[in-house]
């Protein structure tokens, strides 16, 4: 199914993006160590001037630091969400020639089709594929074998939780993340809730949040609500975020060569896999 891109507001939205980045410091730790090893991965694998898919980009956290990172770099972000790219587009324009944005459902089988020909050096994502389920995330990997060259990598930097049978590691984790979201809310940092809440009255948004809502009508709004505020139990978490296991055994099913966990704070992981 293609999507027609939506039209962007005529207000400056860099500003959001800032807020975006503060926002998502609350939930996840040690955020930009996270990048910077990816970055140092794609750096070693794929030179200085890579290809690079920022997969479910959301508004360009990964675009960014790669364009500031590879001054010869190109990178095409893409996702669904009409909003978020809007606020990218905003904030980081097309890179000076070097940053495409694509809107594109990846549970539709033909979401690849509008990527440029040719294949990709790299594809990264952080914080996004907890979204779907298993039977997306299977296909969505092999697409992802298909685009990638021979050498080239596909990496993911997000929570994947620790196995049912695991209790005290789970406990552990869940411990950690609480504290670091209470301390972070205590020293003023805004809360996922809130951010939405603020952007969602801006009155120049609205036709943006009405193609945002018809596109999203299929996700279940308290599983959205369960994987945002990331202060759920261990059972409805488990319901939306896949185990390590499982992604390293779909890219090996996919044929990459090697797939492996990376780097690891607690259940904050990067997965690596080299095509």
């Amino acid at each position: 199914m293609t999507i027609t891109p939506a039209a962007n507001p005529p207000i400056d939205l860099s500003p959001w993006y800032e807020r975006w980045e503060r926002q998502q410091e609350t939930y996840i730790p040690h955020r930009e160590e996270r990048f910077t090893v990816m970055l140092d991965i794609v750096q070693h694998f794929c030179g200085d001037a890579p290809l690079v898919l920022d997969l479910l980009s959301g508004p360009g956290a990964i675009s960014a630091r790669i364009l500031r990172r590879f001054p010869r770099a190109r990178v095409v972000a893409l996702d669904l969400d009409p909003v978020l790219v809007a606020i990218g587009k905003s904030a980081h324009g097309d890179g000076g020639g070097r940053l495409s944005w694509l809107e594109a459902n990846v549970k539709d089988p033909a979401w690849a089709d509008v990527l440029p020909p040719g294949q990709l050096d790299a594809v990264l994502s952080t914080t996004a594929i907890h979204w779907l389920d298993a039977g997306d995330i299977v296909e969505l990997y092999r697409e992802l074998a298909r685009r990638i060259r021979p050498g080239g990598i596909f990496m993911n930097g997000d929570q994947m939780r620790f196995p049912p049978r695991d209790e005290a590691l789970r406990g552990l984790t869940e411990a950690m993340r609480q504290r670091h979201e209470r301390e972070a809310v205590a020293a003023g940092g805004e809360t996922w809730e809130a951010w939405w809440a603020h952007l969602r009255a801006v009155p120049e948004l609205a036709p943006l949040f009405a193609e945002r809502d018809r596109r999203f009508r299929w996700r279940n709004v308290e599983r959205e609500r369960a994987i945002g505020a990331l202060r759920t139990d261990f059972g409805e978490r488990d319901l939306v975020h896949t185990t390590a296991p499982v992604h390293r055994a779909a890219l090996l099913d996919a044929s990459f060569r090697e797939a492996e966990q990376i780097w690891q704070v607690y259940d904050n992981r990067i997965l690596l896999a080299v095509r």
